[in-house]
């Protein structure tokens, strides 16, 4: 029987650690990573448990310098379990990082125009219509 990366029977961390494996293959030496989205889900600001977290910290141990984006939320609150990331705050979608990785399905990022960006797009989600776009666009 084959099963999803949706699918409870698969390990917690399965979408985590393939989206990793593509961004590092991506990026050739990033050193910057632009994170769209932190909520848990899409078009809120609930980021309990959400794997957007672990995406920063797995990707700030390969080195990279990862800053975030989420239009629902502005700053980082404190949690338990990373603590050490409260106070950060959301940045504009720009092409002064060396790679774009989107997270969270937020409805804004589905309409965002992404073909003028001149760094590597990684989707996780499959939201960006082909017309949007980048040149450099994966899917993890």
């Amino acid at each position: 029987m084959l099963f999803n990366h949706e699918s409870p029977l698969r390990g917690n961390r399965f979408v985590t650690e393939k989206t990793i494996r593509e961004a590092v293959a991506t990026s050739r030496g990033v050193h910057k990573t632009l994170l769209l989205g932190l909520a848990y889900k899409a078009d809120g600001d609930d980021d309990r448990e959400s794997p957007s977290y672990i995406l920063i910290e797995k990707l700030e141990a390969k080195g990279a310098r990862v800053e975030y984006h989420d239009p629902y939320l502005p700053a980082i609150r404190k949690t338990r379990e990373h603590s050490h990331l409260a106070g950060r705050k959301s940045v504009p979608i720009d092409s002064s990082c060396d790679m774009v990785l989107i997270s969270t399905a937020h409805g804004p990022f589905k309409t965002h125009d992404f073909s003028g960006l001149k760094v590597p797009l990684v989707g996780t989600r499959n939201c960006v219509v082909s017309s949007k776009r980048p040149r450099l666009y994966f899917q993890a």
